[in-house]
This record gives C-alpha cells, sequence and structure tokens, in this order.
C-alpha cells in the first residue's frame, strides 16, 4: 500500500509539471510557505472578469479569514484568463462562496497572484465522496495545522526558489521505521541551514519525535543526502529551509510508516 502512494504522488508530481512546468511537487507546504508572500485562509467574495483577451490574470475579492504570513488582504489576482473564452491545462477554477488556502507571491506589478503551481487549493472538493473526502480532510488539517507552526516560528522565512533532496535514500533511511506508533496524521519538521553550495552547514529540530530518533535522522541528512534546486540557478548566499517527515497510519491495511512525501 506504501508502494501504491509514493507512486501515485511521483505522477501526480509529473502531471502538475509536464501541464504547468510547475517548479516543485515536494513538501508543498514547506516550500510554498517559504517562497511566498501571503499564506492564508480565505473566503472569495466576488469573482471578476479579466480586464481583456489578453490579460493574464483576473481578480478576486476575499475575506481572510486567518494570515500565516503577510498583510491581511481583501484583494487577489488569480493566473489566467476569465470571461474571454480562453481556458488553459494550468487555469484555477475559483468561484464565489468558496474557501481556499492561498500561497501567493507578488508579480512584476506587485500585486499578489496565485495559479495552478502555487499550490493553493479550495477548502472543500465536493466530488470526494467517501475515504476519498475522509483522507482530504485529514490532508487540509494537517497543512493548516503546519502554517500555524510555521507562522509562529519562522514567518520571516522567505526565499525564491524551493529545495528538494536528490533520489530516494530518505525513504530507504525511514523504512527502518515501519510500523512505529506515533499519533494520527502528525509531521515533524527539521530547519536546515545550507551554504551556497548547498551543502548542509546545521540542522536543528523544531518538532522532533525522540531524541534518540532525531539525532539519528540529522546525522543521516548531513552526511548522506545530496539536494537540488529545480529549475532554478545555485543560491548565491547561505539560507534555510524547513524539511519535515510524515506519519501516516492506513488502519485498513494496518500499515503504519514514516515518509518524506506529503500525501
Amino acid at each position: 500500500m506504501k508502494l501504491y502512494l509514493l507512486i501515485f504522488i511521483l505522477l501526480l508530481g509529473y502531471s502538475n509539471a509536464n501541464a504547468c512546468s510547475c517548479a516543485s511537487s515536494w513538501q508543498e507546504t514547506n516550500n510554498h510557505y517559504i517562497t511566498s508572500d501571503f499564506v492564508g485562509k480565505v473566503t472569495i467574495n466576488q469573482v471578476f472578469d479579466s480586464p481583456t483577451k489578453e490579460s493574464k490574470t483576473f481578480k478576486i475579492e476575499v475575506k481572510a479569514e486567518k494570515v500565516f504570513k503577510g498583510n491581511e488582504v481583501s484583494t487577489l489576482y488569480v493566473y489566467g484568463n476569465r470571461g474571454h473564452g480562453i481556458l488553459t491545462s494550468c487555469d484555477l477554477y475559483v468561484e464565489k462562496g468558496e474557501d481556499w488556502i492561498v500561497y501567493a507571491t507578488k508579480n512584476n506589478e506587485g500585486k499578489l497572484t496565485f495559479g495552478w503551481c502555487s499550490n493553493s487549493k479550495p477548502m472543500v472538493k465536493p466530488w470526494f465522496k467517501g475515504r476519498a473526502k475522509q483522507n482530504r480532510q485529514q490532508s487540509i488539517n494537517r497543512e493548516l495545522e503546519m502554517l500555524d507552526f510555521l507562522s509562529s516560528r519562522l514567518s520571516n522565512l522567505k526565499r525564491s526558489f524551493s529545495v528538494q533532496p536528490v533520489g530516494t535514500n530518505i525513504s530507504d533511511y525511514l523504512k527502518k521505521y515501519d510500523g512505529i506508533e506515533l499519533p494520527q496524521n502528525s509531521y515533524y519538521q527539521y530547519l536546515i541551514t545550507f551554504d551556497r553550495n548547498l551543502k548542509i552547514h546545521s540542522v536543528k529540530t523544531l518538532k522532533g519525535i525522540d531524541n534518540e530518533f532525531d539525532a539519528g535522522f540529522i546525522d543521516f541528512l548531513k552526511s548522506k543526502v545530496e539536494w537540488m534546486v529545480p529549475y532554478s540557478d545555485k543560491p548565491k548566499t547561505n539560507f534555510q529551509h524547513v524539511f519535515a517527515v510524515f506519519y501516516y497510519n492506513d488502519k485498513e491495511n494496518e500499515t503504519r510508516f514514516l515518509s518524506s512525501f506529503e500525501l
């Protein structure tokens, strides 16, 4: 079952990247929180058509129910063209009355804008039923909890690029903890300081499992894992990144495991 879940995530990431050239499909919550100027839970109050057929965005008015990063806003912009019969595979379907988790960045005009690749999402997908709906809600609840955590600890952390490990050796390392019992839907966070060549300078536990696991995992990250910045040049200075480990308990298949994949 674990293998099927990981394959699904890899295929999903490939699909997004292929359709919209999304730069990151790895640990979206951490990466997109750090690279965004505004992160919040909003209610969409009004949706406007794009001014012209050539417009690349359309405007929405929102009520910020909770702000995790940046300042409270009432206006956001969505990448895409609305109201002129122009659709692409990257367009977001945004409607009045919906509640969304939004990750927005400032465009060249200084407007807070989000799109398909931003990790923004509606809180509810009405076509999800049964177990799919339950899994979706668990994922949303964990994401909101992670955003609360990041907001309370690292609200000023900002950079323009994503970072991710190379290869699968983290997954291989975590296999020895298959069967571990931890709180349902839990996650664990580690603050990594990199130099400009993507070599780890230090790792700090922000939210750990226990001293033994954390010490071993930090040593493994420092000595065995290589890192990359997808679709971007190497950083010019030292920088920090938050890396997460997620716990999954598939009761139906009696499977418990740790993963670096955000399912």
